[in-house]
């Protein structure tokens, strides 16, 4: 009964395959996507009389609960569902920052919540093949040429809103998470910190036997949970700059109140205490930036009126009062905090802003031209993204009603023409040989 139940969900599965390979995809990952499980599937069909006849139950449920779901995310790549003017960009910039080997798979979902899986899809494909033929190893990595796709989801009704898009910034930055974990600092950090917090609880709680482990276990998984969103802000910022603050800023107004991290929340910190991080922490010392907030033209000081909404959201300390509940957990963090810095600063090497040309396009979009080149050299798209975030704090500034939701779309439509026109304009300089540099800062 498996056995046939199996081989006509893999036939169903090649033949759905077939299908959705007509769709309108964005970009090439979603084209190999699709080919590789392809692939995964033929195999199995084509070698289906040497799976052991034990396993069948087992395959059939995971390829019904594991494999057949993440192909949905493929088709839900589809071009008319996601922001495909910015694709060309964060595919690039992928690559530069991780290898040539990576690709990036938007996925839009109906709840609100930008995120990535860390595992890539691929992997997992060749991981489960490995598993069901342990004697065709070779065979197996040949199918799938050391490919990997990552799935960054997004919310549905966010698809247009090119403004958050910086948060891709924070996705990234989990990828430098998973590095600092495997590095030796960071586990001895862990190990004088999960020492140090059982200390402190059998200190607090003498005559409990059972918990001051409990406090310390759980004050490690918030320890953890900070390292892990935290470090993503920080190295976010380094590729989109203020971007990545404003978005948070945006991000927290759905939060209704400060929650302690915990496990019904996966140990996030509250947003509002990352954004603290982030706006004392980094910007205060971002000698790039610092020219925006000196200057006395609109650009300027709408920059300045936005960073202004930022300290006024921070000033009563909702964040601070809430985490005072663990606060020796906070305080290790922030010890710790340095460390995360001179890290982030380490391995974020690739420049995406430029904050010299910040003013320039900030007065295109402000002319509703799109600002996608300055002096005939294309720009970055996290330097359209942050004269958009400028531009939109003007709009919320002197905009209300029916006025606000008309700009507002008028300033999307223009960041997504801005940004693919900026990487229409690179690749025909490049095609044409051109050396392009972008304007240098001084």
């Amino acid at each position: 009964m498996a056995h046939n139940k199996l081989y006509r969900k893999l036939v169903a599965a090649k033949n759905y395959l077939e299908e959705i390979k007509a769709v309108d995809f964005s970009n090439q990952s979603c084209v190999i996507a699709v080919e590789s499980y392809k692939a995964f599937t033929q195999y199995l069909i084509d070698h289906f009389k040497e799976i052991e006849e034990s396993s069948h139950s087992t395959l059939y449920i995971n390829f019904c609960t594991r494999i057949i779901p993440s192909i949905r995310y493929v088709e839900r790549a589809s071009t008319s569902n996601i922001p495909w003017s910015v694709i060309p960009y964060l595919d690039r910039m992928l690559k530069e920052l991780f290898g040539s080997e990576y690709l990036l798979l938007f996925r839009p979902q109906w709840h609100f919540n930008y995120s990535v899986i860390a595992a890539d899809l691929i992997s997992s494909l060749k991981q489960k093949l490995d598993d069901v033929f342990p004697t065709h190893t070779d065979e197996i990595a040949r199918l799938f040429r050391n490919r990997r796709i990552y799935v960054f989801s997004f919310p549905y009704l966010e698809k247009t809103n090119v403004l958050l898009l910086s948060t891709i910034g924070h996705e990234l930055g989990h990828f430098y998470h998973e590095k600092w974990k495997e590095t030796q600092r960071a586990k001895e950090l862990l190990a004088e910190q999960k020492a140090h917090l059982s200390a402190f609880y059998r200190g607090m709680h003498q005559s409990d036997l059972f918990l001051p482990y409990e406090k310390a276990t759980e004050g490690i998984r918030i320890l953890e949970g900070m390292y892990r969103e935290i470090l993503a802000d920080i190295c976010g910022y380094l590729i989109f700059g203020p971007s990545m603050l404003f978005a948070l800023d945006y991000i927290s107004i759905f939060e209704a109140k400060v929650e302690l991290p915990s496990q019904s929340n996966n140990y996030y910190p509250p947003t509002m205490y990352r954004i603290r991080v982030l706006y004392e922490r980094i910007l205060a010392n971002d000698n790039r930036i610092n020219l925006l907030s000196s200057q006395s033209s609109e650009c300027g000081r709408y920059y300045q009126l936005a960073l202004k909404r930022i300290d006024n959201y921070l000033a009563d300390k909702k964040d601070k009062l809430s985490l005072g509940a663990i606060s020796e957990e906070i305080s290790l963090f922030e010890s710790a905090l340095p460390e995360l810095i001179t890290f982030a600063l380490g391995e974020v090497r690739s420049s995406y802003l430029h904050p010299r040309q910040i003013e320039g396009l900030y007065a295109k979009l402000d002319r509703c031209i799109p600002a996608n080149e300055l002096e005939d050299n294309p720009v970055e798209m996290a330097d359209i993204i942050l004269a958009g975030w400028i531009q939109y704090s003007k709009i919320n500034e002197t905009s209300t009603g029916d006025n606000f939701s008309v700009s507002f779309q008028v300033l999307m439509r223009l960041l997504l023409k801005s940004i693919f026109s900026s990487h229409v304009h690179a690749e025909y300089k490049k095609a044409k040989g051109s050396k392009h540099e972008h304007l240098i800062e001084s």
